[in-house]
């Protein structure tokens, strides 16, 4: 993602002190502090000079380890994610029997069943890849919703589509 060593940044702030840090001010002198610190005297001093100071100051005492450390898990969640859906999107599945027949049917055995598809709505050009094509794509597309589950329903899809067809012819459509 970038050179920012973030191991390193979550070790530092989980070295830190844990509550809240504050700006405070005496004498002349302004420190960014945790609070725990200044209630027992501990004052690191941070000499901020120029008229950006006090926003730098408030910067530094916003940017606490529990910041740090809730943006260091965010970001870590968010990588995570990008990482699972990389692989849900392009990631293949092993090539098995199923896809075998899936990915290897002849294109003489897909006019029949891409007439049905047209037959149901699909918008098949007349030529023997489009069928092809479009045969194998169904098919892979049940094969990915269902798993091993995919050809007998695509079996019960064509008997299906078949006998509205058959039904359709009898009433004379």
């Amino acid at each position: 993602m970038s050179n920012i060593d973030k191991r390193a940044l979550r070790e530092a702030a989980e070295k830190a002190t844990e509550s809240d840090w504050i700006v405070d001010a005496h004498e002349g002198w302004h420190a960014v502090i945790p609070v725990a610190d200044a209630v027992n005297g501990n004052y690191i001093i941070a000499e901020f000079q120029g008229p950006e100071s006090k926003r730098n100051r408030d910067f530094v005492a916003a940017a606490n380890p529990a910041t740090v450390l809730a943006l260091l898990d965010e970001l870590e969640e968010a990588e995570k994610r990008i990482a699972e859906l990389s692989g849900e999107f392009f990631a293949l599945p092993p090539l098995n029997d199923d896809l075998i027949t899936i990915l290897g049917r002849p294109n003489f055995t897909c006019a029949h069943l891409a007439e049905l598809l047209r037959k149901g709505g699909q918008d098949i050009r007349r030529k023997a890849e489009h069928e092809q094509a479009s045969v194998i794509y169904w098919f892979l597309d049940l094969y990915l919703k269902y798993g091993e589950k995919w050809e007998s329903i695509a079996k019960d899809d064509i008997r299906a589509r078949a006998a509205m067809i058959t039904a359709g012819t009898a009433k004379g459509e």
